[in-house]
């Protein structure tokens, strides 16, 4: 065998073992690819609430009621999981809270899902392009101490497992609140529920004095003051 067959035949078998090699780095890369897509997917479509009826929950105005009597007693007012539930589902249902539509972006329910110390996650299972998909937020509910405003922090917003930035998902949500409501950084502020009336010359106000997540439930207190006016 001639040296020049032999180095021919050892340089088609270096570059036969190095299109070997980069074929193999390109399939592992192709694996990594598609598997990378297929967690993605399965954490976007992933809905850690399923089947567990928060998408069901029947409205009610409770709620409303537990508010009015602790008003009226002087009482703070202990609000069950339940409750603030059916009160959701009835502010959805009335157009209170906006659901989209049907064909483009909709929201199926609201509901609080679980507690943790002053947090809860809200559970919004929502249907976009007739795709099923859910959307959970982390929040913080609290009053504000510049003007008593009940406001909600949100700590983190979640589409399946899907980690989202929370600004960005709140810029949009910004035009698509009641007007009563607005977002501000990470928080929402909630509308002002300060009420103030005067009778010849005595004022009476009531003010929400807390709001806020204790032991499971939300914890409600209004405050009233009654005064009488310099004439």
């Amino acid at each position: 065998m001639s040296n020049t067959y032999y180095g021919g035949y050892q340089g088609l078998a270096t570059e036969k073992k190095h299109g070997h090699k980069a074929l193999k780095i390109f399939l592992i890369v192709l694996a990594v690819i598609i598997a990378a897509i297929l967690v993605l997917v399965w954490m976007i479509f992933s809905d850690p609430y399923k089947g567990k009826g928060l998408d069901e929950v029947k409205p009610s105005t409770q709620l409303l009621e537990d508010v009015k009597k602790s008003a009226i007693d002087g009482k703070e007012c202990s609000i069950s999981k339940d409750a603030v539930n059916g009160f959701l589902a009835y502010l959805l249902g009335k157009g209170v809270l906006p659901r989209g539509k049907k064909d483009e972006l909709y929201i199926r329910a609201v509901a609080a899902a679980s507690t943790e110390g002053s947090n809860a996650d809200i559970y919004v299972p929502i249907t976009y392009n007739g795709k099923n998909l859910a959307v959970t937020a982390n929040i913080t509910p609290s009053i504000r101490a510049s003007d008593s405003r009940p406001v909600v922090r949100v700590n983190s917003i979640h589409l399946g497992r899907l980690s989202l930035p929370v600004s960005k998902v709140l810029s949009y949500a910004d035009s698509r609140l009641p007007e009563s409501c607005y977002v501000t950084g990470d928080t929402v502020v909630l509308p002002n529920l300060s009420l103030k009336a005067s009778v010849y010359n005595i004022s009476f106000s009531t003010k929400l004095s807390r709001f806020q997540i204790e032991d499971g439930n939300l914890k409600l207190a209004v405050s009233s003051y009654v005064s009488k006016t310099q004439k």
